[in-house]
């Protein structure tokens, strides 16, 4: 990186006179502080459209919990006497 040119010695500049790549510098980080907003954006609908996503399950496992099961035997699992015989159906 190239010394600040200056007309002044020991590198420091005139009172009021500011370094060449300060202008850069602040491009970059108005630059930076723009990107963080738009991941901050993007952040904060991608945790909306997650809240949607939850609040419907929950009404889903809700409903379901309110809802009575009753066990009844599978007939893919139990065969009738015939087809215990005859070994096929």
């Amino acid at each position: 990186m190239d010394p600040i040119k200056t007309n002044v010695r020991d590198g420091l500049l005139p009172l009021g006179q500011k370094p060449e790549g300060e202008l850069h510098s602040f491009k970059k980080v108005t630059d930076a502080f723009h990107k963080l907003l738009s991941t901050v954006n993007k952040l904060e609908d991608n945790l909306s459209e997650l809240q949607k996503k939850n609040d419907a399950l929950e009404k889903t496992v809700k409903e379901l919990s309110n809802t009575p099961f009753k066990l009844t035997p599978d007939p893919k699992y139990f065969t009738t006497t015939t087809e215990a015989n005859d070994g096929h159906k």
